[in-house]
């Protein structure tokens, strides 16, 4: 490998040789990982009147003393290579290659400087020699300075050149900082920093990225061209090249001076300079405290030397660019806050207000002068904000602000009228303002208008004695629930009936008065989902005994629907379930005695009948519709005799005629019928099923016998409308003669109802229509 080779490894090659992290920019430090000898020469040539300077890397990463800047004019940033910080005193590579070889070489080079006289040309002579380690190798290289005794005036033609470029150099930054000085917008900064340098340089191209937070990729928003194609949009730092990535972000500007023949280019990144006309450039970069914030990018059509002036402008548009957008951010998101805070202020109705350490009054909000109906603040101002408040509030107002005072936070509740006199109900807090050094400043109070919700605090605190007073009168026991199930309430009646306090009946401590046994169902109630509720349960007496309850719950909403918890009655049925269990006593006595009649009737039926004086057809039709009759009272049995469902009822009449449901259909409502409509209706569907099993559409494999009926209204009466229908049976003719059963149905059905019955004998199959009135819904 040659030295111009070394001095062009890529960064990533050179980073695995531990380049050390340079000072700042002030040099007044030595840190970071350097090797000893390194650092004692860097401390030598820190503290030295002699223009010294030390260089390490591949790439000869330069470190200037203070004293350079009498040869240089200025003092270059540290870590820049140095064939750039020295460009002016020629190629530089020989003696470099040398250092890293251990060699020692002092070299004469002539410069042209400026110390106060003007432009001239003075002979340097640069001693470079390597910085050894322990082992023998050469860790860098110090290089002493020494500026010869005579010098050589520049010619006045160069002289003049040299101080053109220093007056347009100082033209242009003088004209970006004017034109960047009114412009608030980040993409009109960059716009205009790229369209007055690109022209400047004579550049193919320039422009300003910035770069996203984790440092990986730049965003170029716009750039200037001469004609080129433009490079917006979003590039990843690590497409460039590894050398420029790390450059950037390490800090240093990454320079090439011709892509055809850079070393530490691949072909690949070679390709796409190519495809965008790019034969050099320089990226130069801008950090802050989280790393690289941005990178000023040229680029030029031709291989170019770039010089350190165009370097050292370049990382002043850099600088004063990403200032200018980071500044015009910053007064945009202040005004952002402000407007954003005025707005609140505004529509705020809270009174904020702003005291001084004396309680004058220096600041009130919009919306507090909206609230407290203040037509000119300027007339309250500077006033005692004490004195503000109605005698009878002032002392509170005092305790507050002398609290805030102090360091802590003060607050009060008091009347006061808005300047028209309105009544307003006020809820103050009063805090103290923090300078930078901790110390109370100034003061901040608050006041909110309270009025209505003290009034709303008011009326619920009336509403609930309302209701207490009633409660309490109330010949039930009343009480109230949260959301969770947890007893919040029980009236006077509660605690008189069981002798318990009100404090045993809160949470869940109800339960216990309970019996054991009825506890699981009652606690159930109000669980079962926010609807009404209802359970019977026993409750002990304050006497010790027991006695039979109705709870009844319903479910609380607030105004807004959210479920709050139950409110529930609790009545003593004590009574009425000694009523109830003597009632149903006297049902089953009944009952015994209904079933012990009809057995009866049956014998007596069949010890008639044994006499051969009745056709046993008849016999059987009789005791057939006697226990039809039978069936009918085992319904009304159930329920105690106070009715019947119409489709249990033809359930029980039809199964024994059919025990196959796709032969029978029943259709129609839950309909309950009183005691007299269960027992005619029951005679008539055995009838009506006898009829069919015999003759009809039961008595072959595929007929089929269809119920129906319906509860209508008509001119203000309830009636019930029934159709039995049979289908798919023999074909039928009409009776020569009417027998008993039609006779029943025709005439016997309809005088006990009240209403019509039609037979219609359809060759298709029998039809039988009901049409007759019903109890209302309160008398079934």
């Amino acid at each position: 490998m040659t030295d111009a080779d070394a001095m062009h490894r890529t960064e990533a090659e050179s980073a695995q040789g531990a380049a050390p992290p340079w000072p700042d920019r002030d040099l007044s430090s030595i840190t970071g990982p350097w090797p000893p000898p390194l650092r004692a020469a860097a401390a030598l040539a820190m503290a030295s009147p002699q223009p010294m300077w030390l260089g390490w890397g591949d790439e000869a990463a330069c470190l200037c003393n203070p004293a350079c800047r009498t040869i240089l004019g200025h003092h270059p940033e540290p870590g820049r290579p140095a064939g750039e910080v020295w460009a002016a005193a020629g190629d530089l590579r020989d003696l470099l290659a040398a250092a890293r070889r251990g060699e020692a070489r002092t070299e004469t080079r002539v410069l042209p400087i400026d110390r106060g006289q003007g432009p001239e040309k003075v002979a340097v002579t640069f001693a470079l020699g390597p910085v050894l380690q322990a082992d023998g190798t050469a860790c860098g290289f110090l290089c002493v300075a020494t500026l010869g005794a005579e010098a050589v005036r520049l010619p006045g033609e160069e002289a003049d050149a040299v101080l053109r470029a220093a007056a347009a150099r100082k033209a242009f930054l003088a004209d970006l900082s004017d034109a960047l000085r009114d412009l608030d917008d980040p993409a009109a900064i960059a716009c205009a920093a790229s369209s007055r340098l690109g022209p400047h340089l004579n550049l193919a191209r320039c422009g300003f990225a910035e770069a996203d937070s984790p440092g990986e990729a730049v965003v170029v928003g716009g750039d200037w061209t001469d004609g080129s194609s433009s490079v917006t949009g979003v590039h990843r730092l690590d497409s460039f090249g590894a050398f420029v990535a790390g450059a950037l972000r390490s800090g240093r500007p990454a320079v090439v001076r011709d892509v055809a023949t850079d070393p530490r280019l691949d072909p690949a990144h070679r390709s796409a300079y190519g495809a965008l006309g790019v034969r050099a450039h320089v990226a130069t970069p801008v950090l802050r405290p989280r790393g690289l914030a941005a990178v000023l990018f040229v680029h030029s059509a031709s291989p170019r030397n770039w010089s350190e002036d165009e370097a050292d402008l370049l990382r002043e548009v850099a600088e004063r660019t990403c200032a200018a957008i980071e500044a015009a951010r910053a007064t945009r998101a202040l005004r952002d806050s402000e407007a954003f805070i005025r707005d609140i202020l505004q529509a705020s109705n809270d009174c904020i207000e702003v005291l001084d350490l004396d309680g004058q009054l220096r600041f009130m909000s919009e919306g507090g002068q909206r609230v407290k109906e203040i037509g000119d603040f300027g007339r309250l101002a500077g006033e005692s904000w004490v004195r503000l408040w109605p005698p009878a509030a002032r002392r509170l107002a005092e305790a507050a602000l002398a609290t805030a005072r102090s360091g802590g936070v003060g607050s009060f509740r008091a009347q006061a009228p808005t300047e028209t006199g309105s009544p307003r109900f006020w809820d103050v807090v009063i805090s103290p303002i923090m300078d930078p050094q901790g110390r109370s400043a100034r003061l901040l109070a608050i006041s909110r208008d309270i009025t209505t919700q003290r009034h709303a605090e008011a009326a619920l605190r009336e509403s609930e004695a309302r209701f207490r007073n009633m409660a309490d009168s109330a010949p039930v026991m009343i009480w109230t629930t949260d959301a969770q199930g947890r007893c919040t309430y029980v009236n006077r009646r509660w605690r008189e009936f069981t002798g318990r306090p009100p404090a045993e009946a809160l949470g869940l401590g109800y339960l216990s008065a309970m019996h054991p046994d009825d506890v699981p169902p009652a606690r159930d109630m109000i669980r079962t989902g926010q609807r009404p509720e209802r359970a019977e349960y026993r409750l002990r007496r304050a006497d010790g005994s027991w006695a039979w309850v109705l709870d009844a719950a319903t479910a609380r909403h607030s105004p807004e629907g959210a479920f709050m918890g139950y409110i529930g009655s609790v009545a003593d049925i004590t009574d009425r379930k000694l009523a109830e269990e003597r009632r149903a006593l006297l049902v089953n006595e009944l009952n015994h005695r209904v079933k012990n009649t009809l057995a009866t009737v049956q014998s007596l039926a069949a010890q008639s009948f044994r006499l051969g004086q009745v056709d046993r057809a008849v016999r059987k039709a009789f005791e057939a519709r006697l226990m039809s009759l039978a069936r009918a009272h085992d319904v009304l049995t159930q329920q105690s005799w106070e009715g019947a469902r119409l489709d249990d009822l033809a359930r029980r009449a039809l199964t024994p005629f059919s025990t196959d449901p796709a032969r029978l259909s029943l259709r129609g409502p839950a309909l309950w019928l009183p005691p007299r409509i269960v027992l005619a209706l029951a005679m008539a569907f055995h009838e009506l099923a006898t009829n069919a099993a015999k003759y009809g559409a039961l008595s072959g494999p595929d007929g089929h016998v269809d119920l129906s009926w319906e509860a209508t209204r008509m001119a203000g009466e309830r009636r019930l409308r029934l159709v039995w229908a049979e289908s798919r049976g023999p074909s039928v003719e009409p009776p020569t003669r009417q027998g008993f059963g039609s006779r029943l149905i025709e005439h016997g059905l309809a005088n006990e109802l009240g209403g019509e019955v039609e037979i219609d004998y359809c060759a298709s199959g029998v039809i039988c229509r009901l049409d007759a009135p019903l109890p209302t819904e309160g008398n079934e």
